[in-house]
């Protein structure tokens, strides 16, 4: 609910550590994309 109240314009990142990431993460309805993801490794853009 948070996130679909954002200011228009900010920007949204997924923040989790590298060992949690997968290829291919099931979307629900509810979901909203993130542009970016934030590792201990760094960042970088999705899709």
């Amino acid at each position: 609910r948070t996130l679909s109240r954002r200011a228009r314009g900010a920007w949204v990142a997924g923040l989790f550590f590298s060992v949690q990431e997968v290829e291919v993460l099931p979307q629900e309805p509810h979901d909203i994309p993130m542009p970016f993801v934030v590792t201990e490794h760094g960042w970088r853009k999705t899709g």
